[in-house]
């Protein structure tokens, strides 16, 4: 499952309340999504970048991992977190979402053709690499560096 990254306060501020940390995991529960790991900014920046602890500059702020299920791309941001469990807390409505009434004039046409280059004359630049190769060489390529098991 993907885990969102969210400053603790600010989600408290988009929730309209604070909430002990036993008390947000009775929520997330309720709700099917799980409090990960609770750090802090500098904490990560620690981690990712092999400092110790008197080296690690950022703020203290309180940053609470959250588990959310891989199916609901609304939850992967602040605001959709905030939006989806104040439904769930009854303290907004669902949304209702209405198609808009775009006049022709306003639209775009795209004209796609069906050609397409023959993978011959197509360069590709793999990743951490630094020459192009076409695709036969490509192939060529990921075969020669494949690891022999």
């Amino acid at each position: 499952m993907p885990t969102v990254s969210v400053g603790r306060d600010r989600l408290f501020a988009a929730l309209g309340r604070k909430y002990t940390q036993e008390e947000f995991e009775d929520l997330c529960f309720s709700f099917g999504i799980e409090l990960d790991d609770v750090t802090t900014e500098k904490a990560i920046i620690r981690k990712e970048k092999h400092l110790d602890e008197e080296e690690a500059e950022g703020d203290e702020e309180i940053i609470y991992k959250i588990e959310v299920p891989a199916n609901r791309y609304d939850l992967l941001c602040l605001e959709g977190l905030a939006q989806a469990l104040r439904i769930f807390n009854k303290q907004d409505k669902m949304p209702t979402y209405k198609l808009a009434n775009i006049s022709k004039e306003s639209t775009i046409k795209m004209h796609v053709k069906p050609e397409a280059l023959p993978p011959v004359e197509i360069n590709f630049v793999p990743l951490k690499q630094d020459k192009a190769f076409r695709a036969d060489e490509l192939m060529e390529f990921y075969k020669v560096s494949e690891p022999k098991s």
